[in-house]
């Protein structure tokens, strides 16, 4: 008699098994479900877009980085080297070649000169302007400046850092010389000059959406040297400020 019960009782389980293995989810269930699933992959997707747009803004911060170290580099190091002249010629005496046109030229001493240009000497700074910088120096010790890459320009050339007309960093909207004397007074006279302030700004690639550039950005010297143009906003920028000594002139 107990075996029977028992034998009822285990019928009843399986055919009550049985029916619920056979009616499956709900309606309800499934939206339910549905909705769930929904929810965590637009989480998911908007982590991953946040993620993405994060990753990219770095990418070009870092590059924006590199040009500006780039820059500074070349200049700070060739700038330094301004006049450089290991024969010790006499750079605007008679018998020098100053202009490179293969003929030597008179005297020309001009040191007096007020004006930030001075084509009289040889090796030195040639043209000392807020925008663009021109200097020379003897290389090879051959005394003159007439070889490959012993007289040097820095100019901008739209957002292009040129030296002698060739690019050597992009993205570049501004550069900016500073030019003071051994005390470290602002000058005049392209005579007096014996050290250079250089400031570079550099920009991404590509604009933001999400940022608004409103920052001023200044020279170690405290001199404005670039504001964001109207329509330019979006952009993330670095700048970046050195005071090179020019160990050559004035020796």
């Amino acid at each position: 008699m107990g075996w029977q019960r028992l034998a009822v009782v285990r019928s009843g389980d399986i055919r009550e098994i049985s029916r619920w293995r056979r009616s499956g989810f709900t309606l309800v269930e499934l939206l339910v479900s549905m909705a769930i699933v929904g929810i965590v992959l637009s989480a998911i997707y908007s982590l991953f877009i946040s993620q993405s747009r994060t990753a990219s803004v770095q990418g070009q911060v870092v590059s924006v980085q590199q040009n500006l170290r780039a820059a500074i580099y070349f200049m700070e190091r060739e700038v330094r080297m301004a006049g450089y002249n290991p024969t010790g010629v006499d750079s605007g005496g008679a018998g020098e070649d100053i202009d490179c046109d293969g003929t030597d030229d008179p005297s020309q001493d001009d040191d007096s000169a007020t004006l930030m240009t001075d084509e009289s000497e040889a090796f030195g700074i040639k043209n000392a302007q807020t925008s663009t910088l021109t200097f020379t120096q003897d290389l090879n010790g051959n005394g003159d400046t007439c070889d490959g890459d012993e007289s040097i320009t820095y100019a901008l050339n739209g957002l292009m850092l040129e030296k002698n007309g060739t690019p050597i960093a992009e993205n570049i909207e501004a550069i900016y010389f500073e030019y003071l004397d051994a005390a470290g007074t602002v000058v005049t006279s392209i005579g007096s000059i014996r050290q250079v302030v250089i400031t570079v700004v550099a920009r991404t690639a590509r604009p933001d959406a999400d940022y608004n550039d409103t920052n001023g950005y200044q020279s170690q010297l405290g001199t404005t040297v670039f504001t964001v143009p109207t329509g330019a906003e979006n952009y993330r920028r670095r700048l970046l400020s050195v005071q090179v000594e020019c160990r050559n002139i004035g020796l």
